[in-house]
């Protein structure tokens, strides 16, 4: 007794069949994660970027503020040593040393300007990274569901070989 040839020829074309539309979904599947992957990315990098605005506009304004601060107090010290009528060096040591204060002050708030751009700089990169690698893990993903043209034949083979037997 013989098998059915019809039998195996449709059973091996629906194994191809099955394992093509198979692959089309996995490609599909992996370009919609990428399209997500892609959008939390961008998110990511422009929530970043409009934190580090609003740390740099808050280190502005406090630097604004401490000018103001600053032109207030020698503006008081220069009064006082006017009306205490000191001069010479003890005049000099007090400007002096609100002068000391508004450049110390300064100084700390465009360190701390500083390191926020840096924070900023070290955050895109990191996120930048996790991008890279989620691509690559989808990347790998695709690669790994999909059936390669010898595997889909090897299916197509085995499929037959049941529906020739089957046909008998």
């Amino acid at each position: 007794m013989t098998g059915n040839p019809y039998a195996a020829a449709g059973m091996a074309a629906l194994s191809i069949a099955s394992s093509i539309a198979k692959n089309k979904q996995v490609a599909a599947n992996a370009r919609a994660q990428a399209l997500f992957i892609g959008q939390q990315a961008s998110i990511t990098r422009n929530s970043i970027i409009e934190g580090s605005k609003d740390v740099q506009k808050q280190v502005a304004l406090q630097m604004t503020d401490e000018q103001r601060l600053n032109t207030l107090a020698n503006s008081n010290t220069a009064a006082m040593v006017s009306s205490h009528n000191m001069f010479g060096g003890v005049a000099a040591k007090l400007l002096n040393e609100k002068e000391i204060q508004a450049t110390l002050i300064t100084s700390n708030l465009q360190q701390a300007g500083e390191a926020a751009r840096a924070s900023m700089f070290n955050d895109l990169a990191t996120a930048k990274m996790q991008y890279e690698n989620s691509m690559m893990t989808n990347e790998m993903n695709r690669i790994n569901n999909q059936k390669g043209t010898l595997e889909i034949l090897a299916g197509a083979a085995g499929a037959a070989s049941g529906g020739y037997s089957f046909g008998s």
